[in-house]
């Protein structure tokens, strides 16, 4: 079987989480998501717009905003993560504040982004009300 991609970031997306494509999903199911992201190095205003298209470039991007050395981001999760994101701006140049604090958040981030798409992934569990009979 063959699996045809309109981009690597859905590739990368179907490779990661393969059964969130194959389960059925309401399209209002999305997950916007909106985290500050801080840059290493506080850029010129010209690099600050350059970023932001960039950013917006990347498909389930909602906004885009840079103040100063903070990159804010809103994004459907059920498109890309955070982790994309990370990797992206790492390829065009751009890297992340890397203190030790701001790493154990985005780690933190990157968790719970995981478990939330392993969650919607994963089929419905039947569930009963009834207590057991005899009791």
């Amino acid at each position: 079987m063959r699996y045809f991609f309109c981009t690597t970031q859905c590739r990368e997306t179907f490779i990661e989480h393969p059964t969130l494509y194959s389960t059925y999903k309401k399209h209002s199911d999305c997950r916007i998501k909106t985290r500050a992201l801080r840059l290493a190095t506080q850029l010129p205003a010209n690099s600050a717009d350059e970023i932001v298209a960039l950013v917006k470039k990347m498909m389930g991007i909602k906004s885009v905003s840079i103040d100063s050395d903070t990159l804010s981001v809103s994004y459907d999760l059920r498109e890309l993560t955070m982790t994309q994101i990370e990797v992206y701006l790492g390829r065009c140049g751009y890297q992340l504040h890397q203190g030790w604090l701001h790493r154990i958040r985005r780690g933190w981030v990157q968790e719970r982004e995981e478990t939330e798409l392993a969650n919607l992934a994963a089929a419905p569990i039947a569930r009963c009300n009834r207590s057991p009979k005899g009791r």
